[in-house]
């Protein structure tokens, strides 16, 4: 099956243009993604600093119902934390001395919270998981009067982070597919006004210049290289039929000197022929009298 230069041209920018809109939509996500969870790193940084902000002294992190009070209200507060937990040394260990799941408490604490305990640098990890769902962890030095007593731990829930990629998924996606419509089908009618119709013309003069229809004439295409091309295309038709003019008159003229020229041959033909026909009667005639006079000779004798 012939496939026109149309339809490869679109089917080449349909091509460009979505690997153009891939990296668009990919770049525009990699963008929202990382604008997003900056936004839930600062919200859980602000729950964490907040809650080591609000323990005013050692007492306070002695006080298990105050600290289970502060544990319910950021929780009843933000949906989305998973868990939290106050960790402080005791006995030369490091352990979780209140949380919001009872069964965390007394248990030695991680690895890292000792290491913030220790250093005073927060700690953060966006990539793990509280109980097989995807979680924000942040870890936080609790100072009071520039002495370090502990480490608090939330874990916020990055459930809704995902649904809100997932959406935004989708958004563009659908976005895309639509501008990509929109755009085919301009692209598509530029392709057919700008320069289908005007190839085609051009074409249906070349087969008619080649059945010997030099009256035909290309109809004014644009004014852009087709319209220019329209315009040597139609000069060359008009140059072709006043050279075909010019030689069909020679050869007529031709035609009518070599008529002319054939009755003044043919006339002086005849003139030859009548002039050789009165030589030869003439001669005959001679001979007669020749034989004639021999014969009267030979009588006299």
């Amino acid at each position: 099956m012939r496939i026109g230069l149309i339809f490869k041209m679109i089917f080449l920018v349909s091509v460009l243009f979505s690997f153009v809109g891939f990296l668009t939509v990919t770049r525009h996500l990699n963008n929202y993604e990382t604008g997003l969870l900056d936004t839930y790193e600062k919200n859980s940084y602000l729950v964490s600093t907040s809650i080591a902000t609000t323990l005013n002294d050692r007492a306070d992190m002695e006080d298990k119902e105050k600290l289970f009070n502060i544990i319910q209200a950021q929780m009843w507060n933000n949906k989305e934390i998973l868990e939290i937990s106050f960790s402080k040394p005791e006995n030369d260990s490091f352990i979780v001395f209140a949380a919001n799941e009872k069964h965390l408490e007394g248990k030695i604490s991680s690895k890292e919270a000792f290491e913030v305990f220790k250093t005073g640098v927060v700690y953060k990890n966006k990539h793990a998981h509280n109980e097989g769902e995807r979680a924000l962890i942040f870890i936080v030095p609790i100072k009071i009067s520039g002495k370090i007593y502990g480490t608090v731990e939330t874990h916020l829930s990055l459930n809704s982070f995902d649904k809100n990629i997932s959406n935004q998924v989708r958004t563009e996606i659908f976005l895309t597919t639509i501008v990509g419509f929109f755009s085919f089908l301009v692209f598509f009618f530029f392709l057919n006004t700008f320069v289908k119709k005007p190839i085609y013309g051009i074409k249906k003069g070349l087969e008619e210049v080649s059945r010997n229809n030099l009256d035909y004439k290309i109809k004014k295409l644009s004014d852009d290289e087709f319209g220019e091309l329209a315009k040597s295309f139609d000069l060359m038709r008009l140059e072709i039929k006043k050279s075909r003019k010019e030689s069909d008159e020679y050869n007529k003229d031709l035609e009518g000197k070599v008529k002319k020229r054939t009755k003044e041959l043919e006339k002086k033909i005849k003139e030859l022929e009548k002039f050789s026909r009165i030589v030869i009667g003439r001669e005959l005639r001679m001979l007669e009298l020749k034989k004639e006079l021999r014969k009267y000779k030979e009588g006299e004798k």
